[in-house]
């Protein structure tokens, strides 16, 4: 069996000799978009219409219909049927099918963007937010993450997961609210400390995370954001195991906020050569599409955390100005009604609205004030692996 990986620069299942037996392939995700890219990406040729085919006569189209788990119809189906005019086992006809997410999600999902907070631009670029952690403009922007996290935290019930673009990023912004400050008469404080913690217990998933930790990590975390709806934040990274390896579903979940673009290491030989062969074989842009595209899959891959049924219900937080509605590349059940808000007060005043409405929100006092050492056994961390550069 052959292995095929993100860095290989072409797939070519539709020349793959291993392949050639199949009849058919079926391909079912999530983060398939954008369809003609990964038809592209795999070798394959895709169709939406009855088209003549290199190599093949088209003799017959039945368009069907799919549906979902409500009764709202997705995209229709073509199905042709064909003729060989000669042997083709090496050709494979690709066609999209584009079901609709569970017919509950228009009510039970609050998709937003924000893209300033406390008047800063969110920016989580290397060149703003990774490349001189003690620039002015980087403690900027920490200190308005952190706003915007703070408004999630004290407007959300249950738990609440974090996904940022790197263990870099993730590290650079702890660090940063871990950072004591002088205040009169207490002496010092951390905004992580004594404002985030305060508001909900804290989980750092970290570098270098063996099964059984994440596994303590993640269990610790669910325990607290079910108990009561002061919950606790996930703090974890895309392409971690908390991305993608760990179902977070009703209370564990009720928000999943994402920060930054996960582009894949820019400098990277596998990214480059993959870049280059693109555009040689595909024309010139055909690189950066991929690169975008790769981007945007494990940014749908951290936002599907949420909605894991059709009871569940939650908020869906997007935290960088670059994160605008893009819907060739966002996944089409949050993008058609994702909606740019102008603020972190705003941001919390929506999300105490949906959950109020959904007869879950934080009760008065949940955000209680806990003796420093119980408030140092709340915020807990472990190591983790995974994840991407900065």
């Amino acid at each position: 069996m052959r292995t095929l990986t993100r860095g290989q620069r072409s797939a070519g299942l539709g020349e793959a000799a291993y392949l050639r037996p199949a009849r058919s392939l079926l391909l079912l995700s999530g983060t398939l978009r954008p369809f003609d890219l990964l038809a592209t990406e795999l070798g394959l040729e895709r169709v939406d219409d009855a088209l003549d085919l290199v190599e093949r006569k088209t003799v017959a189209v039945r368009t069907t219909t799919a549906f979902s788990d409500g009764d709202q119809a997705a995209a229709p189906v073509v199905e042709l049927s064909t003729t060989p005019e000669k042997p083709t086992s090496r050709a494979y006809l690709a066609s999209a099918v584009s079901a609709t997410h569970l017919s509950t999600i228009e009510a039970n999902l609050l998709p937003v963007h924000l893209a300033v907070a406390s008047g800063t631009r969110l920016d989580a670029s290397y060149n703003n937010a990774t490349r001189d952690p003690d620039a002015p403009t980087t403690h900027a922007y920490f200190d308005a993450l952190g706003v915007a996290l703070l408004g999630v935290a004290t407007a959300a019930p249950h738990g609440v997961l974090v996904f940022f673009k790197s263990y870099k990023l993730l590290e650079l912004v702890v660090a940063h609210w871990k950072k004591k400050t002088p205040t009169q008469p207490h002496g010092q404080t951390s905004f992580f400390d004594d404002r985030l913690a305060r508001a909900k217990p804290v989980f750092v998933e970290e570098r270098h995370l063996s099964g059984d930790a994440f596994e303590a990590l993640v269990r610790d975390y669910r325990a607290h954001a079910e108990r009561s709806a002061r919950g606790a934040v996930l703090l974890a990274v895309m392409r971690g195991r908390a991305a993608e390896g760990a179902d977070f579903k009703d209370r564990a979940a009720r928000v999943v906020a994402v920060v930054g673009v996960p582009y894949p290491p820019f400098y990277d030989a596998a990214t480059r050569l993959k870049r280059e062969h693109d555009d040689a074989a595909h024309g010139p842009g055909a690189g950066d599409r991929w690169y975008a595209a790769e981007a945007y899959r494990n940014v749908n891959q951290a936002a599907g955390r949420l909605i894991r049924h059709a009871g569940d219900f939650g908020a869906l937080v997007l935290l960088d100005a670059a994160l605008r509605p893009h819907r060739e590349l966002m996944s089409e059940w949050y993008a058609a009604r994702l909606v740019t808000l102008p603020g972190a007060t705003e941001l919390h005043r929506r999300l105490r609205a949906f959950f109020e409405a959904k007869g879950e929100k934080l009760v008065p006092g949940s955000a209680v004030e806990l003796p420093p050492q119980q408030r140092r056994r709340s915020t807990t961390t472990a190591q983790g692996g995974g994840g991407g550069g900065g």
